[in-house]
Parts: structure tokens; sequence; C-alpha cells
């Protein structure tokens, strides 16, 4: 199966939220061979050299397998040649981890990026700045499968290093910030994360320009962040201005990519009286396809996909074509991401309303309880997700006649909302309140 560069699809946004494991650049990667230590000319390295090569070309390929084999002999090379305490072992440790994490394969993933980073710290000065690509690879492995507390520690010491090394302005501090913004967002700290969006913005608009990539994925996770809080002027602009860039910058790189997240974007930006359903189904069906086509049919970026075509589906009364996606969303991140999984929850409660507006509430009610106990968990009491988990579960209380249950439930769910208002908008309009919350209900 044919791959277009393995393009992270981070822009497809999940009605609910999810966020893609951000890819490791094989440029920066082999920058950091050059930088942290001189290595000495051995026999093998001509032979590890372009094992490497190959396993890149098949790795870009798609040939998976194929790649797998060149990337184990390379490791064996390497480690045989130079030592376990040597650069070149830790960019083989990452090529086969950055294999497995495009598969969705995480835990083996985050045993190889664990094994690279060890081998990079051996290897390279203390603080030195090519440490972050490893941190960084490492804490998108650990995002991806919701252990947000370890994430945050290894983006925190990425930007530590950057900072110190590099200054305040440099273009990799702003990649760093933005990463911990992204990480923020996903765990609900709004107040955290709208600065951090704003700082990495400003230093990539002055060091990388008005049409750079980078600067894309920044404006589109302040933009995401803008319509959660319930500000969609502000996303409207700023997803306007990646539109631009889109048609410029991204072109260049994956035609196809950028003209499904140029439609993407123009529809997010709509609003609800002015979108077109025949073309909001096709662009969800061209997302769908392209992420089957770059991924693969069992990956969590497919099951995003998957889900926000049943969720058109379900919004427009077509049960039956809805449900059968559903569960194909669900499978998916259940093999790959584990039950307890915060994105498992989405799809979970989702099928409950369906379920629910088919007046099936037998079916509905356990769903709608695995989907709040799995969020609880993953994210803690008062996260804003919870709040509209509570709140579908106390609908569906009202429909059952159960309202001493459904009104315990929505007396949870507002505190959780006042407490969200109240330490994230501390400040706001009361209009803006509202807004807010009428995007977690």
């Amino acid at each position: 199966m044919l791959r277009a560069a393995r393009p992270d699809l981070g822009v497809i946004a999940e009605h609910g939220g999810v966020t893609g494991m951000r890819v490791f650049l094989s440029a920066c990667a082999m920058g950091f061979l050059g930088l942290c230590m001189a290595t000495a000319a051995f026999p093998q390295e001509e032979r590890w050299k372009t094992l490497v090569d190959r396993f890149e070309a098949l790795y870009q390929q798609g040939r998976d397998d194929e790649a797998l084999k060149v990337g184990q002999e390379a490791l064996k090379i390497a480690e045989d040649t130079f030592g376990s305490a040597h650069p070149n072992v830790a960019y083989s440790l990452e090529r086969l981890a950055r294999l497995y994490g495009a598969q969705a394969k995480y835990m083996a993933a985050e045993s190889l990026y664990q094994r690279a980073l060890a081998a990079a710290e051996a290897s390279c000065p203390p603080g030195h700045p090519d440490l972050v690509l490893f941190l960084d690879a490492l804490a998108g492995v650990y995002q991806a499968q919701g252990k947000y507390a370890a994430a945050e520690t290894l983006h925190q010491r990425a930007l530590t290093i950057r900072e110190t090394a590099l200054g305040p302005k440099h273009p990799d501090v702003a990649r760093s910030v933005s990463g911990l913004a992204g990480l923020y967002r996903i765990e609900g700290k709004y107040a955290a994360a709208e600065p951090l969006y704003k700082r990495a913005i400003a230093v990539a608009e002055a060091t990388l320009g008005p049409t750079h990539a980078d600067l894309a994925a920044m404006l589109i996770g302040l933009a995401d962040l803008s319509r959660t809080q319930g500000d969609f002027a502000t996303a409207r602009t700023l997803y306007d201005r990646v539109l631009v860039i889109a048609e410029t910058a991204l072109k260049s790189r994956n035609r196809d990519l950028s003209s499904i997240m140029a439609d993407i974007l123009a529809m997010l930006r709509r609003g609800p009286d002015e979108s077109d359903d025949a073309a909001v189904e096709s662009v969800h069906k061209r997302v769908l396809a392209l992420a089957e086509t770059v991924f693969g049919p069992e990956h969590p970026q497919v099951a995003t996909a998957v889900n926000n075509l049943a969720e058109f589906y379900r919004t427009h009364g077509s049960y039956d074509t809805a449900e059968p996606l559903y569960q194909r969303a669900l499978a998916i991140r259940e093999a790959v991401l584990g039950s307890a999984h915060p994105d498992t929850a989405i799809v979970l409660n989702n099928l409950a309303a369906l379920y629910e507006a088919q007046g099936n509430y037998v079916a509905a009610e356990p769903l709608y309880r695995r989907a709040l106990a799995i969020t609880e968990s993953a994210l803690g009491p008062e996260h804003p997700q919870v709040a509209g988990f509570l709140a579908n579960l106390a609908g569906l209380e009202i429909a059952l006649k159960h309202p001493v249950a459904a009104l315990a439930l929505l007396r949870r769910a507002l505190l959780i909302d006042e407490h969200t208002l109240d330490n994230v908008f501390p400040f706001a309009s009361e209009r803006k309140k509202f807004a807010f919350l009428r995007t977690v209900d």
C-alpha cells in the first residue's frame, strides 16, 4: 500500500477531540548524529548507512514488513559496531520506533523510544538541544496512549533544554511551546494552553514566515481551542489564515492532504445554516479514504475519520448507516488504544447517543456509564468532557423517567462547568461563558 510521506493527519479534528502523534523528522535526526559527537570510520559504517537509507525508502512506500527487517539489521550492526551508547544506535532505535508508531503499536514504540533516549543521553552532552528530538518522540507516544502526565514531564524538559540552548525566540522553541499547548488543550487546561499557543505563533511568524507549515499547525491548535471555548469569530479568522497557508506551503508536500485540509477547515469555519450536507458528507468520505490509504485500515486516525462520518449520519437521522461505522471505530480504538482510553470513551458516548435517538435506552445506558467512568479515570473528575457526559446520561435518565437521578447528574455537571468557568475564564464576559457551555454539552 502506497503511503504518501506518512503525513500526520492531526488536522482531522474529531468531534470530541483527538491528537495525532507527532512524526519525528529524519533530517533533524540525521543532524543529531553529526552534532552530538564525531564518529570514527568503521568498516561497517557504510553498510549501516546503506541500510538506514533503504529503511527510509521502504518506510515511505508503506512496505512495513520489509522495512522492519532492514531496520532490525541496521540496529544490530550499529550495536555490534559502535556499542549501545552511540548516536547511530539511538537513531536506529528511533527509526524502528517511528515505524511502530505509524502502525499504532504504541507499546512497542514506547519501549524503543525509551531505549533511543537512553542511548542519546549516554552519547550526548547534558542539555544538548538534539536530545529534544527523542524527548518529543517519546512524549508523542505517551500522549497517544493517554499518558498525559508522563508526556507533560517530557514536553517541559524539552522546552527547558531548547530555551536554555537556543533562546526564547528560536523556531524550535516555538515548536516545543506549541507541543505543550496541544497537550494542555487535550487535558482541558485551556487557560494554560492559550498563552502558549499565542507565544508559539508569534515566534513562528517572526522566524519561519507567514506561510510555513509548522505555523499552520499552531494556528489550527489555537483555532480549535478558540472554537472549544465558544469564541467562534476568532476560530474562523484563524481557519481562514490556515486556508491561505494550505494553498501555498502544503501543496508542494502533499497535494491531496492539502486539498482535504482546506476542505475540512472550510467546513469548520461555516455556520450550521451555511453547510451543504452533500459537500460535508463528501469531505468526511475523502478524509476517511486518505486516512486508510496513508495509515492502513486499523489505525486510530482511521477510527477518528470513521467516527466523524458516523456522527454526520447520526445527526442527519441516518441511524442504520451510522451504527456500523461507530462499531468499526470502537473496535479499532479498543484494539489499538485499549478499553480505558479517553478516545475510546468518545466513541462509546456517540454510539450511546445513537441508541438513545432510536429509543433503545437499554443499550444506551451502559455505554453512557462506561464512557463516563473511563473519562473520569483518564482525565479527572472535573474535566469539561466529564460534564458533557454527565449531561448526556442525565438526558437519558429523564427519558427513563428517573428525575431524581437526572437531577443529581445535572448538579454534578453544573459544578464542573462552574469550576471551569471560574478557572478558565475568570475575566470572560457572560456571553463568552455561555458560548463555551454550548460546546461541552
